[in-house]
């Protein structure tokens, strides 16, 4: 078993249920100087997270089987479009590490789709989290 932080689609609990049946919420985590961007083709693109150092997100940490972990690496079209890296994170006071997909240079900024906008919306309010980041992301992607 192991951490995993999501901040896209994967916050949406009745998916990740579907998805990764071990997968157990635990909480939430802030991620230092970075910020979320839609990335990818308009109307087809999908979350990421970019340094920024005068930023910082908040995300949802899960506890993951391997299992979990191979359907991710499908679904996150690993590692050809996201690749995997370790993130030191602190969950309920305790340092730790966790597993996070970052998409892969090359993508620019772009609308995501409704259905995509609207699922991690859903994934947001399920795990507590903050929705003005999702929607400075999406002001974001509006101003090309």
């Amino acid at each position: 078993m192991k951490l995993y932080i999501a901040y896209g689609s994967n916050t949406n609990h009745e998916l990740m249920a579907s998805r990764c049946p071990d997968a157990e919420f635990i909480g939430n985590t802030m991620i230092k100087n970075y910020r979320l961007e839609f990335h990818g083709k308009k109307n087809n693109s999908y979350l990421t997270i970019v340094p920024d150092k005068n930023s910082e997100i908040e995300t949802a940490v899960w506890m993951i089987s391997e299992n979990d972990e191979k359907a991710l690496d499908d679904y996150e079209g690993f590692p050809k479009l996201y690749r995997k890296e370790m993130f030191n994170i602190t969950i309920n006071g305790t340092p730790k590490q966790a597993l996070i997909y970052i998409m892969n240079d090359g993508t620019e900024k772009a609308l995501p789709s409704e259905s995509y906008f609207n699922c991690v919306l859903d994934g947001y309010i399920d795990c507590g989290i903050n929705t003005e980041q999702l929607f400075n992301a999406m002001f974001n992607a509006k101003q090309l």
